[in-house]
């Protein structure tokens, strides 16, 4: 399945988008120049003449977005940008263009993309995904919201994208033998394969870790608006997000848009139990691997009670922080046994391994970060701030709708990462200028971000849904924008009553 999606992805890029990615190699730094010449408006212009670092940041943002958007070069590469134009302008200095590369964010998001490969070496989640649908009665309706609830478990502590690759294989079985019984069930296998993928990508908002954008959100509010967001708070929000949503897009596809009936299918269910039974009993790895998910996954939900934690007059874990927790993790891969016996010595992560995770995440991540710091920092977030401020006037509610209608809908087409690092800066500063709590509007920029159903490249679960050849790209758009009204309801809604009692103003 992975070789396929790769396959899928390759023709996608080189038969589809090879002439819009020549079109945007030229257009992205010609349109920057463009900028630079027209020269800054008397707001942004410096004292000395000289071009401000707003005017260039500027420019720099329009230039990755061109490129980020046509995939003019691989999206990672275009991450590299401010390493060279922040230093070139003087916008920055190279260790502070470079410093957001490892953000103690990128810290986490390193560290839990590590942990995660444990978990899929010992092949865990798959028994953990397997036995939920196992929980199902081999009723249709109920097996795709079986498959929804393991996809979403799952997505929250691994990445959305290897979720959705190991649940297809599983789920196209399941659908041969529901549509092999009853042929009635022609719009089973749509409605599963959109359910998985809508469930990985709603699934990832429920912690920090589950999706990227979640932490870039996390880090602006640490380094510009003075608030730290622990994984526990972060919970308290997007859990009820998960709530909500997944249980409408289950609702939306099994009866709004397509009438999945319910009796029960001995096959359906027989194929999952199989399935489940050829992994055998658990094995030692496996529940090494769980007690040690468990150990981290309380260390992350207890901080803060852990870091007030007195022995005598100790207080061990006063420097306790979730990144420091996610290394820790890391290490204890490492060093604990797999106590296997064929393997004596192997402990239960492999480097060649954990090498695999997608760094090119990582360094997508961080130049959004870098470009959010130049964004900051050299005034432009700022001077659109006050562009903005007109409107104060906007009940907030409102523009909780407006912003989030307007991320998910460029999260559509192009990076969910690029988005919010490009985004968050602007209206935190609006945010600032109106004197609206930074919190209110920064949580719906990252839930949206994380929400973009109806494009195949918006997410990579929509990709590999596609790639599967069972969903048509007007089934997907047409599935995809009822249930990006869903979101863009169910975000609005949250961020406006449960973001001011999760972060009360002091």
């Amino acid at each position: 399945m992975f070789s396929k999606l790769q396959k899928y992805i390759g023709t996608l890029n080189l038969a589809h988008f090879k002439q819009v990615s020549h079109i945007g190699l030229i257009a992205g730094p010609l349109v920057a120049m463009i900028i630079l010449a027209l020269g800054a408006p008397s707001e942004m212009q410096s004292d000395d003449g000289s071009i401000s670092g707003a005017w260039v940041t500027l420019s720099l943002l329009v230039l990755m977005a061109i490129w980020w958007v046509t995939e003019a070069i691989p999206i990672p590469v275009t991450a590299l940008l401010p390493l060279v134009i922040l230093p070139l302008f003087g916008v920055a200095t190279i260790a502070e263009a470079a410093q957001p590369y490892m953000h103690p964010i990128v810290v986490l998001l390193m560290g839990g993309f590590i942990f995660a490969k444990a978990i899929e070496q010992w092949r865990l989640h798959e028994r953990i995904a397997l036995y939920v649908v196992s929980k199902t009665g081999g009723r249709p309706a109920r097996l795709i919201g079986g498959f929804m609830l393991a996809s979403a478990l799952l997505s929250m502590w691994i990445s959305n994208t290897a979720t959705a690759i190991m649940m297809m294989p599983i789920a196209l079985s399941v659908a041969v033998a529901i549509e092999a019984r009853d042929h009635q069930q022609k719009h089973f296998t749509v409605a599963l394969l959109l359910g998985i993928a809508y469930s990985c990508s709603i699934g990832g908002l429920g912690t920090p870790i589950g999706t990227p954008t979640n932490l870039i959100i996390i880090g602006y509010l640490d380094d510009q608006a003075n608030r730290e967001i622990s994984f526990s708070e972060w919970m308290m929000i997007g859990i009820p997000l998960v709530v909500l949503l997944l249980p409408l897009a289950w609702f939306a596809l099994t009866k709004w848009i397509f009438h999945i009936p319910n009796q029960p299918n001995a096959d359906a269910q027989r194929n999952v139990n199989n399935q489940l039974a050829t992994l055998g009993p658990m094995k030692t790895p496996e529940r090494r691997t769980l007690m040690l998910f468990c150990l981290i996954a309380a260390m992350w939900a207890f901080r803060r009670p852990l870091s007030e934690w007195q022995i005598g007059p100790f207080t061990p874990f006063s420097e306790l922080t979730d990144h420091v927790t996610a290394i820790i993790a890391v290490l204890l891969c490492f060093i604990l046994p797999a106590g296997q016996k064929e393997q004596p010595g192997r402990k239960l992560l492999d480097w060649d391994i954990a090498e695999r995770i997608p760094w090119g995440v990582l360094l997508l991540f961080g130049g959004g970060m870098s470009l959010a710091y130049a964004i900051t920092n050299s005034g432009l977030s700022s001077y659109l701030g006050q562009s903005l401020s007109v409107l104060a006037d906007v009940h907030i509610f409102i523009l909780i709708c407006i912003i989030t209608a307007l991320v998910l809908g460029l999260t559509e087409i192009t990076s969910n990462i690029a988005t919010a690092s490009a985004i968050m800066p602007i209206v935190g500063a609006m945010a600032i200028e109106t004197g609206i709590p930074v919190e209110v509007i920064a949580v719906p920029v990252a839930l949206a971000a994380g929400c973009a159903f109806m494009l195949p490249m918006a997410t990579g679960p929509n990709a590999v849904v596609f790639a599967t050849g069972q969903v048509t790209l007007p089934q997907m758009a047409k599935i995809g924008l009822r249930v990006n009204i869903l979101a863009v309801i169910i975000i609005s809604i949250l961020s406006f009553t449960i973001t001011p009692l999760v972060f009360p103003q002091s």
